[in-house]
């Protein structure tokens, strides 16, 4: 949970939020994920007083993911990862009607990791990484 304790390291993870969302958007943006739950589904920030950071899920009031790190770096992709996602995914469905049988994965992976990119090479490479491990665990269905 949030303590008061946590303060400068909440101040921390705001300040390198704004600038990789000055780099990605074009202007510093607040971070965009509160510190308690919804239980909608959205994530939420936990800072705890051992220095872990961890994003959690919660819907209906259980916890359907959680994770954990030290680093703000490694929170700070996981935050741009699901924003990069939701935007890949939104221009993929604006652009569905152009072929229904292709898997939709095919349009948005390379979406979003080239949004990635954007902010970080590294974090646009590790990206892409992820998406081979979910493919090869879960390949391309595309209808005949």
């Amino acid at each position: 949970m949030q303590e008061d304790g946590n303060a400068d390291l909440r101040t921390e993870i705001e300040k390198k939020f704004a600038k990789f969302s000055e780099k990605y958007f074009g202007v510093a943006k607040t971070l965009p994920i509160p510190s308690t739950p919804d239980n909608c589904g959205a994530p939420h920030l936990e800072l705890h007083s051992n220095g872990l950071i961890s994003l959690v899920w919660t819907e209906r009031g259980r916890e359907i993911e959680r994770l954990e790190t030290q680093k703000i770096d490694v929170f700070l992709f996981w935050v741009f990862r699901e924003m990069v996602k939701a935007i890949a995914i939104g221009r993929e469905r604006e652009n569905s009607h152009k072929n229904h049988k292709n898997d939709p994965r095919r349009v948005w992976f390379p979406i979003a990791v080239n949004e990635m990119a954007k902010i970080s090479q590294s974090w646009a490479n590790e990206l892409s990484t992820e998406f081979d491990e979910t493919l090869r665990r879960s390949p391309f269905m595309d209808l005949k």
